[in-house]
C-alpha cells in the first residue's frame, strides 16, 4: 500500500454559488460638490453590463464608480441619501 496523501480540499470546486454582481454608482452632483453624493444608478448586474452602463453614464457627464454588490462609496456608509429618500 502507498503512503501517498491526497488533499481532497484542493480538488473541490471553489467557485461561488452565484456569479459576482456589480453596482454602478453615479455622483448626482456631477463632481461639483465635496463629498460626492453617490447614488446607485440601477440594480446589481454582471460586470460586462455594469461596464456598459458606466460608459453611458460617463458620456452623460456623470462621474461613476463600479463596486461589487454590498459595497458603498458614500462617506456616510449608507446606500442611499437620507435627504432624498421618499
Amino acid at each position: 500500500m502507498s503512503d501517498t496523501v491526497i488533499d481532497r480540499a484542493s480538488c473541490q470546486q471553489t467557485a461561488p454559488d452565484r456569479p459576482a454582481l456589480f453596482v454602478v454608482w453615479i455622483d448626482t452632483c456631477m463632481g461639483y460638490e465635496s463629498p460626492p453624493d453617490w447614488e446607485m444608478n440601477s440594480p446589481p448586474k454582471p460586470l460586462p453590463w455594469a461596464l456598459d452602463e458606466a460608459q453611458e453614464c460617463r458620456e452623460g457627464g456623470y462621474p461613476t464608480l463600479i463596486l461589487p454588490e454590498g459595497q458603498t462609496p458614500r462617506h456616510d456608509g449608507l446606500f442611499t441619501n437620507p435627504a432624498t429618500e421618499p
